[in-house]
């Protein structure tokens, strides 16, 4: 549809390795200018991991 920016909500209680298959699933979906924030997930330690998902964190 074009968007330039996206935020997901609601995966704050989440485990990483799940919000892993929400990226990759939505990734096909996103061009490489598309910004991406996930609302309430602050694991730095799981940064790396999200961004090798293909999603611009």
């Amino acid at each position: 549809m074009g968007y330039d920016y996206v935020a997901l909500g609601g995966l704050a209680r989440t485990p990483s390795h799940k919000i892993i298959e929400i990226l990759e699933a939505i990734s096909p979906y996103l061009t490489p200018n598309t910004r991406m924030h996930l609302f309430g997930v602050g694991r730095i330690n799981a940064t790396p991991a999200f961004r090798h998902s293909g999603s611009q964190l």
